[in-house]
């Protein structure tokens, strides 16, 4: 059993989250089921040392936190509702998490683009000097990419994608481990899986995470009495690859 957490931020429903993961514990993995493995992503802000360690030993090993640059660039994309700086924070719980002895991954993602690229080396020797050597945590550089949204005509997108090996390197020669790059098309996409699904906020169900408002992303309902509804049609269509072999439609089935 596989359990991911995401948001918007997960960490503001952080107790419902520690309820969710205790009833597991005691309704299916002391039943005899013991094979769990739990994932989050998280901007970081609220995973204090308390939160994370809490966490870790209900299971949820696998991070993803992610920073826009620098601390400059950071901030200046990634504040507060009420206009406060968030990087420090993040920062410094990252560090926390480093100084225990548990056993956990954190990958932290970068967000590289053209108005943030000269930063991202200081960020990289910021790190290697507390996480150099420490394989629980993988650097992962990602430019910025056009996703269909309304702002994608000025997003500041990387012209030439060779700086993101030179920041890869900078990271390996510094002591820190890289993530290992994905060939999604490669893969089976999760909500190409019929054992995969989405419990969004509200109730509703889905097959994925990025689809929110497409029609055929919702495939059914997890009701007040913990009965699931769920429609079968949309569930065969965002799982048609499994029985005919496609390779892209199973690495993508919105897309194909």
């Amino acid at each position: 059993m596989s359990v991911s957490w995401f948001g918007g931020e997960p960490l503001l429903a952080y107790h419902k989250i520690i309820e969710i993961l205790d009833f597991i514990h005691e309704n299916v993995i002391q039943n005899g089921r013991p094979n769990f493995v739990s994932e989050m992503t998280t901007n970081g802000y609220l995973l204090t040392i308390e939160r994370f360690k809490t966490l870790v030993e209900r299971g949820v090993k696998f991070y993803q936190i992610t920073f826009d640059g620098d601390e400059d660039k950071h901030d200046k994309l990634r504040i507060k509702s009420d206009g406060t700086p968030t990087f420090s924070r993040i920062f410094q719980n990252i560090i926390n998490a480093h100084n225990t002895d548990l056993e956990f991954e954190i990958m932290i993602r970068i967000h590289v683009n053209a108005e943030n690229a000269s930063s991202i080396q200081s960020l990289l020797i910021k790190l290697s000097k507390f996480l150099a050597s420490d394989k629980r945590f993988r650097i992962f550089l990602r430019p910025l990419s056009r996703l269909g949204g309304k702002n994608d005509d000025i997003l500041p997108i990387l012209s030439d994608e060779r700086i993101i090996q030179k920041l890869n390197n900078v990271a390996k020669n510094l002591g820190l481990y890289i993530a290992e790059k994905q060939n999604t098309w490669n893969e089976v996409c999760y909500a190409s899986r019929l054992n995969s699904f989405i419990i969004r906020a509200d109730g509703r169900i889905s097959k994925c995470t990025v689809a929110l408002y497409d029609e055929r992303n919702l495939v059914g309902k997890l009701n007040r009495d913990g009965t699931i509804t769920l429609d079968t049609k949309k569930i065969y269509w965002w799982s048609r690859g499994l029985f005919s072999g496609n390779k892209e439609t199973l690495a993508c089935p919105l897309r194909v």
